[in-house]
């Protein structure tokens, strides 16, 4: 899903910042994070890691961290294209032979244009075109839905307890999930193992005082 932002500049320091009614969106060049807020409230940031690729996600809810989603970026097979005048013109990674993670695009004398984050061959994140004359700098961006096609996330309760754990592969649930109670010692509820979507093995319950309890398939 694509959102139309009406953007606003403005430059301090090393933020840009991009505002509309009561949403922004930070660019922090010295952490190498994208901060979104709405109504003066942190609602997520996107960190990149020092190639650009995305690091991790973090959404909030009143200011308490909601869940966090730890990107898994191995198995990426670099890509390349050039100009005729041997500048490079595109470079990106592969996933399942789709385009997967960062994509960068420049014009014919080396400048950046434009850094594009894809999920399995589909728009995800941000999008986001610099100003090639002015040290790429940002000049607009465009919102899609995070797609966190391959990781692992935890959630969290309002209490900051742990909710639940949960890692994806291709877009699918795969390997261990951990769900959790919301009492002091955060004790494990339920236990059990994905493969690609589907539940298998047996999982297993426990009490609030973490002792097993039963088996469910």
């Amino acid at each position: 899903m694509k959102y139309n932002l009406k953007i606003i500049l403005s430059f301090s320091l090393c933020l840009f910042l991009f505002a509309c009614i009561d949403k922004k969106v930070v660019f922090d060049k010295d952490t190498s994070a994208i901060i979104f807020y709405e109504s003066g409230t942190i609602t997520k940031k996107i960190n990149l890691n020092d190639k650009g690729l995305i690091d991790n996600i973090q959404t909030f809810k009143n200011n308490k961290l909601e869940s966090k989603w730890i990107a898994d970026n191995s198995n990426l097979n670099p890509f390349s294209e050039y100009y005729g005048n041997g500048q490079i013109k595109v470079k990106g990674f592969l996933k399942n032979n789709q385009k997967h993670s960062l994509w960068s695009y420049y014009d014919r004398d080396g400048h950046l244009l434009i850094d594009r984050y894809f999920n399995y061959g589909e728009p995800t994140s941000i999008w986001i075109w610099y100003d090639k004359y002015n040290n790429h700098d940002v000049d607009k961006y465009e919102l899609y839905d995070d797609k966190r096609g391959d990781g692992s996330i935890t959630r969290y309760f309002q209490s900051s307890n742990i909710k639940e754990i949960k890692t994806y592969m291709r877009n699918q649930l795969n390997g261990e999930y951990s769900l959790y109670y919301d009492n002091p010692n955060n004790t494990l509820n339920i236990k059990g193992e994905y493969l690609l979507g589907s539940k298998i093995g047996n999982w297993e319950v426990f009490d609030l005082e973490g002792n097993f309890q039963n088996y469910f398939e």
